[in-house]
């Protein structure tokens, strides 16, 4: 999970993670791209869509960049431990939010050969409408009302989302990056989705 103080060529994806099992990548994120070339480069890759984060409203820039180390506040892990039977990461989001949000809070669940559990907390003095966004690298199957099932080769993934509100999910086809088309000549070009 990323959580962290502003660099160079930094994107917009605080609180984003990647997941992978049996040597497959399940959970990606939007993917290289040129930034001199591609038009996605700047409104999609480089933003929070592009990433397993938090929209605010939809607002695909729904995150601000954090200070370096230096100036202001930034994102970080504030709490880290790895037992013997659970795992647990937790990261302060706020800073990335600070406009929208007074409180965010990403945490990371892991059972030893179990589930991965991913809680976020979210605080704010203002009604809002918040989107998950999780960018699946294989296909991606609804199995039931909050619940999907991702497979890629030998490895599989049961999504399965709860909330404390009303739960509407969508499904949007990723746009087609440049790097994408270049691999047409070895093999089919595929728009990914990305589930809310």
């Amino acid at each position: 999970m990323r959580a962290g103080a502003n660099f160079n060529h930094n994107h917009a994806d605080q609180g984003s993670l990647l997941l992978a099992h049996a040597g497959q990548v399940l959970i990606a994120e939007a993917g290289y791209s040129d930034y001199y070339k591609d038009p996605f480069y700047n409104p999609y890759v480089i933003q929070a869509v592009g990433h397993n984060t938090l929209l605010v409203d939809g607002n695909p820039e729904s995150q601000v960049l954090p200070s370096n180390r230096y100036l202001g506040g930034y994102p970080l892990i504030t709490r880290s431990e790895l037992g013997q039977e659970v795992d647990v990461v937790e990261a302060d989001l706020t800073p990335a939010y600070a406009s929208n949000l007074d409180r965010y809070t990403r945490t990371l669940l892991y059972r030893r050969n179990g589930p991965l559990v991913v809680v976020d907390r979210v605080v704010s003095s203002k009604p809002h409408v918040y989107s998950v966004l999780w960018h699946p690298d294989g296909s991606a199957e609804r199995t039931g009302a909050g619940r999907t099932e991702i497979r890629k080769g030998s490895a599989a993934l049961d999504l399965q989302v709860f909330s404390s509100a009303a739960i509407v999910e969508s499904t949007d086809g990723a746009p087609l990056l440049l790097n994408q088309y270049e691999k047409s000549e070895t093999g089919p070009v595929v728009r990914l989705p990305i589930l809310r």
